[in-house]
């Protein structure tokens, strides 16, 4: 694989534009950009507040609905990950179809209208709904259980029709359909920071419905090094992102209460609609030993999670005095 650290790798990017640049992913993936010497204009309504202050050097408060053909004066590439992202919410709020679509078409027809020459757009696995237990690939019919699952596949399918329809689009578009990314400023209502923040508050690690659903995990550093690789050295239109192995929802809490003594699990009912498996077939990356051996295993990277969440933590009146109980704790 080419060194993604060399401007030799950077081809002919030179302006991005990055929907959804507070949010977890995007704000790591602006930082990635900015630090190989692009110029990252970031956009980003903060409707939801970031968990981290940086959200690169240059942030358009905005609304991607709002966006004007001004505002991506000089772009060529633009990465869409802005999204109203919560699977539970999502059969409650309609909203999260109509945004999550409408800001896709807005930003495609202005992109065309600009003549930006590529775009990357941010799905889930989530499209795929319960496919068994296998390795989902590319050309896995859709078969969403959620709103906002079937609100993904409705950009899939815009971005496609604007690609092969719409007059005055000449861009190459990418999906990339991201499995379950983890890491230090997820937000608190994903797995992984639910189980480490209630590890280190004393309370029961919450398991919805039996645990036995299994997930592709994929450490934060190794998906943006994933998204890189598909920005700058990739050209197919769908790509699927993971590391192609799951683990359990008992497995990871068993791996969060390895790390702080004295915790245990408190059942709760299930999702509607859960889907028992997701695994990625890792698509382009699958003949890649770099992301394969290299790749940040479970373990490390919940300790490094759980490292973040004590730092974070420390600094909350709330937490108090209980830091030092934390530390008596650790195994």
């Amino acid at each position: 694989m080419a060194d993604l650290t060399k401007p030799d790798t950077i081809g002919d990017v030179s302006r991005v534009l990055l929907t959804g640049a507070a949010g977890f992913i995007g704000r790591n993936l602006a930082l990635a950009l900015e630090s190989r010497g692009l110029d990252v204009v970031g956009v980003d309504d903060l409707s939801v507040t970031p968990l981290e202050t940086y959200c690169g050097r240059q942030l358009l408060v905005k609304d991607v609905c709002k966006l004007s053909n001004t505002d991506i004066v000089g772009v060529d590439t633009i990465i869409h990950l802005a999204s109203a992202k919560s699977v539970p919410l999502s059969f409650s709020a309609p909203r999260y179809y109509s945004t999550n679509v409408s800001m896709t078409a807005h930003l495609l027809g202005i992109a065309a209208d600009a003549g930006v020459e590529r775009i990357l757009i941010g799905s889930t696995c989530e499209v795929y709904g319960d496919q068994g237990t296998g390795r989902l690939h590319e050309g896995t019919p859709f078969a969403p259980r959620s709103p906002y699952a079937a609100s993904k596949a409705a950009m899939e399918m815009v971005a496609n029709i604007y690609q092969l329809a719409h007059r005055n689009f000449s861009g190459c578009v990418t999906v990339a359909r991201l499995f379950n990314v983890y890491g230090p400023g997820e937000r608190t209502d994903a797995l992984i920071p639910s189980l480490c923040q209630s590890a280190l508050r004393y309370q029961r690690l919450p398991i919805e419905g039996d645990g036995n659903q299994r997930r592709d995990l994929t450490y934060i550093d190794d998906a943006v090094k994933q998204l890189l690789h598909v920005l700058f050295e990739h050209d197919s239109r769908v790509v699927n992102l993971g590391t192609g192995g799951t683990t359990s929802v008992l497995d990871v809490a068993r791996l969060v209460a390895d790390e702080v003594a004295g915790t245990s699990t408190e059942f709760l009912p299930a999702r509607p609609n859960e889907i028992p498996s997701f695994c990625s077939n890792r698509g382009p990356l699958a003949g890649d030993d770099t992301f394969g051996k290299e790749m940040i295993t479970i373990q490390d990277g919940i300790r490094r999670t759980l490292l973040w969440w004590r730092q974070k933590l420390v600094a909350d009146p709330q937490f108090g005095e209980a830091d030092q109980m934390f530390k008596t704790r650790m195994r």
